[in-house]
């Protein structure tokens, strides 16, 4: 890999997937252990280095004119007609992910520490209409390193918004799961191995980075 300054973005490690208290909208149960676990290793790799960690949450916002995310077509469809999301035993409830309801929350496991930025994101993919391109600049970002959910929506239409910026686009696939299946997942990965960048595990993202910040005395 070339050189180039690295950040992780976080993708929507929201307790809606990952808090047991929730029976919305639940990963499998394995697969919320084992992302769980690549997002924390990431997190100890990147806050070691004193690299920047960035986290989105994609929920609804309520307006005079009504939640923000009921504007989308296909997704009202999904919802009014109670059509199940695929590979999931569930319909769609879009009024339970709104600003400020816990589903939106990131997961206490893997939550922001204190200066680490939260940005909120309408739609699947993370650049759009957001301030998340102005800050990578700031950083000086080259090289992206995404995890989070879900592979083959909001994690793959942010991959693509990256290349289209020409970021180096890194998918740590251990990190990553989707509430569709496996099937999907495995068909996003290989979408960003064909097209996209680098298909990457949580064990090899050392091998990415620059050697640790020493410690502050």
């Amino acid at each position: 890999m070339e050189g180039g300054k690295s950040a992780l973005l976080v993708v929507d490690m929201v307790r809606g997937y990952f808090d047991p208290q929730f029976s919305y909208a639940p990963l499998e149960k394995e697969d919320a252990a084992r992302v769980t676990r690549g997002v924390q290793s990431l997190l100890q790799s990147f806050r070691a280095r004193n690299l920047p960690v960035i986290y989105t949450q994609n929920y609804g916002r309520r307006t005079a004119w009504g939640p923000v995310d009921k504007k989308n077509p296909f997704l009202r469809w999904q919802e009014e007609n109670r059509k199940k999301v695929a590979g999931a035993g569930f319909t769609r409830k879009t009024s339970l992910n709104t600003e400020g309801s816990p589903y939106a929350e990131v997961h206490d496991a893997v939550g922001p520490r204190e200066g680490e930025i939260v940005v909120h994101k309408p739609r699947y993919d993370s650049f759009y209409s957001t301030h998340l391109e102005v800050i990578l600049k700031g950083l000086g970002t080259e090289n992206l390193f995404l995890c989070g959910v879900n592979t083959n929506n909001c994690v793959l239409a942010t991959a693509y918004g990256a290349f289209c910026r020409d970021y180096r686009v890194f998918l740590v696939e251990d990190a990553c799961a989707t509430w569709n299946g496996p099937e999907l997942h495995r068909a996003a990965v290989s979408e960003v191995a064909a097209s996209l960048g680098w298909v990457t595990a949580c064990a090899e993202v050392e091998a990415h980075l620059a050697p640790e910040a020493p410690a502050k005395g």
